[in-house]
């Protein structure tokens, strides 16, 4: 498998992507999106997106508590460890959905962002660049990556080839080329 590592954007969080395992739904978990929530509103420019502006309401804590309460029953769970996303690019902020799922599952994350040049993307990015500079949120920073890379199989492999789980957007070829 050989590739350019320089290919590789790290859009946000860390480069040595620590796979820090918790439990689902973690006080952690939905303080940092419920800071996400806030942020979300307070940002003037994110108004202007309603894809934004859904999301930050869906991710808000109280939302997400009643989320947990479904989820949640006497059985034990952890999360299973280090997850590799792969977004489609045809719903801008499909990569911050995934990236919620795979953090209330107790798991670290590696996000593949598949346009972020976007305006909604970029402005998502930079409240989380934000977020994680928190001390309270230092374990969030160190267990989450999010990269861009132009489509290259070379690459998703690397990133495959040492993580615990994969979650893949996108159509029955998509999926198809990672079996």
């Amino acid at each position: 498998m050989t590739f350019n590592f320089s290919n590789i954007k790290y859009l946000a969080g860390s480069k040595n992507t620590a796979c820090i395992i918790s439990e689902p739904f973690s006080d952690l978990s939905l303080d940092f999106f419920n800071e996400l929530f806030l942020k979300i509103f307070k940002d003037k420019n994110s108004h202007q997106f309603r894809d934004l502006i859904t999301f930050a309401f869906w991710c808000r804590k109280n939302n997400l508590e009643k989320i947990k309460k479904n989820f949640l029953d006497n059985n034990f769970r952890i999360g299973l460890g280090k997850i590799f996303h792969l977004t489609p690019s045809n719903v801008p902020i499909a990569f911050i959905y995934s990236f919620v799922f795979g953090m209330l599952s107790g798991n670290s994350n590696i996000i593949r962002v598949s346009n972020p040049n976007l305006e909604q993307v970029k402005l998502l990015i930079n409240l989380i660049k934000k977020i994680v500079k928190i001390k309270k949120f230092k374990k969030i920073l160190v267990s989450n990556a999010f990269i861009h890379y132009e489509k290259n199989t070379n690459i998703s492999e690397y990133f495959s080839s040492f993580v615990d789980g994969r979650i893949i957007w996108g159509s029955n070829k998509t999926v198809d080329e990672f079996k």
